[in-house]
């Protein structure tokens, strides 16, 4: 905890003594050197960005024999097997059932499962 209070006072007499010479220079000066230094600044940053693109010789075209293509197929086959699907359509229906006959064991097994019908109709609207 000591060393930490060290450097918290040795950076605010840093602080204190840059505030002290920058408050010898005058607004004319401090103006002047804050231009300079945006400029400059603002030109390195478009140097960097343009740089890449002006020197062409440096560039080395791939040749097209090391070019590879990667084509990758369409999944065909169904993400659900047949007997999956033929469970969400069967917990469906028993769920349409208890909204309309038992409508407290249709509340209770969907508390804190509010998205699982959407999800099970989603899943069986991607598969027709």
């Amino acid at each position: 905890m000591n060393v930490s209070k060290r450097i918290e006072a040795l950076l605010k007499a840093v602080a204190k003594r840059m505030n002290n010479r920058l408050s010898k220079v005058s607004t004319r000066t401090k103006k002047y050197w804050l231009i300079v230094t945006g400029c400059s600044m603002a030109m390195l940053c478009l140097l960097t960005t343009i740089a890449p693109f002006t020197n062409v010789k440096t560039v080395t075209p791939i040749p097209v024999e090391k070019i590879i293509t990667t084509v990758i197929p369409p999944v065909e086959d169904p993400l659900l097997s047949p007997e999956d699907l033929d469970m969400l359509r069967d917990f469906k229906h028993v769920m349409d059932s208890l909204k309309i006959h038992d409508l407290e064991t249709y509340q209770g097994i969907l508390q804190g499962r509010e998205g699982l019908l959407d999800s099970v109709e989603l899943l069986l609207r991607w598969h027709q």
